[in-house]
């Protein structure tokens, strides 16, 4: 599923097996693999070199919009961090493409049973969403019962959702009949 898609906006091998990586952790990570674990599959699967910490990697880092320049970088910041904000602030600590590596590093960080979002972290990001997107993600972890341990506020009632990773694996079923991976990014 990775390798599909992906093809379809990064039709390269690099690209690919960077993605297949990521959800590698993930998957690994959500299934209750240990740190050390993840990191030997993810070394002996996909070849990237994940024994460096954030501060060995920061000194000589500089921008690539490569999966070989940016994956591993944002591996090893989970890898090396105690929770999910130290995960993010490792990846963009490190400059560069920041963003996707806060991106790929934050989807395996909530992956990790007992990390979560700050509360104020996602108050923030949640009131600069416009009414209609509110709308959408409120309605789609109403539907799903998923996505957030947050103190929602969906027509005037707070409720608490449950934290996706009590009921990883989700799978929804589409239109066409297909099994969708609903990945963390649904739920950030």
């Amino acid at each position: 599923l990775a390798r599909q898609a992906t093809m379809v906006t990064h039709n390269t091998d690099e690209a690919v097996r960077g993605a297949q990586a990521v959800t590698a952790a993930i998957f690994l990570n959500r299934t209750g693999h240990s740190k050390n674990e993840i990191r030997e599959y993810i070394e002996s699967h996909f070849g990237y070199d994940l024994s460096r910490t954030p501060e060995q990697i920061r000194p000589d880092y500089t921008f690539s919009a490569t999966c070989d320049g940016s994956v591993p970088q944002a591996i090893c910041c989970w890898l090396y961090s105690d929770n999910y904000e130290q995960a993010i602030r490792n990846a963009v600590s490190l400059g560069g493409d920041a963003d996707t590596q806060a991106a790929i590093a934050g989807s395996i960080a909530i992956a990790t049973p007992g990390w979560t979002i700050p509360q104020a972290w996602y108050d923030r990001a949640y009131a600069k969403v416009s009414e209609i997107f509110r709308q959408i993600m409120d309605n789609f972890a109403e539907r799903y019962d998923v996505c957030k341990n947050f103190t929602i506020n969906t027509n005037g009632i707070k409720k608490n959702k449950r934290n996706i990773n009590e009921i990883i694996p989700h799978y929804l079923r589409n239109e066409m009949g297909y099994d969708i991976y609903v990945p963390n990014v649904f739920c950030t």
